[in-house]
């Protein structure tokens, strides 16, 4: 934003300068005109990046679009067509589902991060060396920060750990555990249990014994839909 206003500071002190030496007034306005033309969207663009959200003085209304929440701005008086078209599930993180009120299916949380061989080199690139859940393993990681009046989700999303070095950020404990193809050959050490992730139901496994006695495990109990798919809790889940 400094810089932005430093660049039209340039230009518009340019046109005055150069319409003094062309004969005042006359020779101005065509160059400060010009000026402004091109000073106006490199404002105008920083501002919607950099800025808070302006509030709302009408009705706000949100939607779901590819994945993300909307969250839309009718002004007073005015009429918008944006209501019977916001049903939807919330998953948080500004997240959401329009085909499904399955909870399950909502996306486990991303990070963001970035290359780096160490904690000097992610402190050279302005990033925060820190531990993090990357592909489900724990681990130290870059974490690049957010810029100013950032609003989006955590670039370095709370995690659940299950074992020594396996995490999730997915809201259900579930996801944390192994399926057969990750296990491999070795052996599973609490029981192969049926859970809904995602839609479809697949074998985790997940800890027996006192373990599971002080876990929640709502994954474990499921709907199956009328397209063939699945639904955590009852079969009502299956629908927006």
């Amino acid at each position: 934003m400094r810089s932005t206003s430093l660049r039209i500071a340039v230009l518009v002190a340019s046109g005055l300068a150069v319409a003094a030496c062309a004969g005042g007034v006359a020779g101005l306005a065509p160059l400060l005109l010009a000026g402004l033309a091109l000073a106006w969207p490199l404002a105008a663009s920083s501002v919607a990046r950099a800025g808070a959200r302006m509030p709302c003085e009408g009705t706000e209304t949100r939607t779901c679009h590819d994945g993300r929440v909307v969250t839309h701005c009718c002004p007073p008086q005015a009429k918008c067509n944006y209501a019977g078209r916001h049903r939807f599930y919330d998953c948080g993180d500004g997240r959401c589902l329009e085909d499904s009120s399955d909870p399950g299916r909502c996306p486990a949380p991303t990070g963001q991060f970035q290359e780096a061989a160490d904690a000097a080199d992610c402190k050279a690139k302005y990033g925060v060396w820190e531990e993090a859940c990357v592909d489900h393993r724990v681990a130290k990681a870059c974490v690049m920060q957010p810029p100013t009046n950032y609003d989006g989700p955590p670039p370095n999303p709370s995690f659940r750990r299950c074992g020594e070095d396996r995490c999730t950020t997915h809201r259900f404990v579930e996801d944390c555990y192994p399926t057969r193809a990750e296990l491999g050959a070795a052996d599973c050490e609490g029981s192969w249990t049926k859970v809904c992730l995602g839609g479809k139901v697949e074998e985790r496994c997940l800890p027996g014994g006192w373990q599971k006695l002080m876990m929640a495990m709502p994954a474990t109990k499921y709907a199956t839909c009328p397209d063939g798919t699945c639904a955590v809790g009852d079969a009502a889940a299956c629908k927006p």
